[in-house]
């Protein structure tokens, strides 16, 4: 019989399975995603977990490996395993906590039951978490709004504005001026 920390490790190694069985084995992808499982691995299970960050297991794997992808290669081509290990560390870090009721469900609570103070702080509670989810929501519906445009609806101008861009970076990186990390020309002297 497992444990719950088990259950939950063997959990995410099952996801982590089935991430390495659809890329091919002869793959740099697969190696490197393999080896990310084992750090990963590693760190939640510890008697002590630590969470699986990208930073971190970035600096663990260079101690196994120096060709071990790098923190923002993690983030940007592996956030999918770091996913799954995060989620083990959080269901470990929070073993002992009972799943978050749904706010339908929270109104299903029977409060006859109990005594009359205890009723009132049920009540409040549930009023303040009513408040909380409109103004979520409210908020939400803001955030919408004020996207602009969405990036899949770009102009057509845009292709030409960024062929320009293109067009003068090219230029300007074959200028004899000095460019600094911006491509914009370096001044020596102060500007009047």
């Amino acid at each position: 019989m497992t444990s719950r920390k088990g259950s939950i490790i063997a959990l995410a190694e099952r996801k982590s399975a089935l991430m390495l069985e659809a890329v091919p084995e002869e793959r740099r992808r697969w190696r490197h995603l393999a080896e990310v499982r084992g750090v990963c691995r590693a760190l939640v299970e510890r008697s002590k977990p630590l969470a699986p960050t990208a930073a971190r297991v970035a600096e663990e794997g260079r101690n196994r490996s120096e060709l071990f992808p790098a923190a923002q290669t993690l983030h940007n081509s592996y956030r999918e395993m770091l996913s799954v290990w995060r989620k083990a560390y959080h269901d470990i870090m929070h073993i002992d906590a009972l799943d978050p009721v749904p706010l339908s469900e929270l109104e299903k609570i029977d409060v006859s039951t109990l005594d009359q103070g205890t009723r009132f702080i049920v009540e409040e509670l549930r009023q303040h978490i009513r408040e909380l989810t409109q103004r979520c929501n409210a908020l939400k519906e803001i955030i919408a709004e004020a996207v602009p445009v969405p990036a899949d609806d770009l102009p057509d101008s845009s292709d030409k504005s960024i062929e320009m861009l293109c067009d003068w970076l090219d230029w300007a990186a074959e200028s004899p001026f000095d460019l600094n990390d911006f491509m914009f020309p370096d001044v020596s002297r102060p500007a009047p």
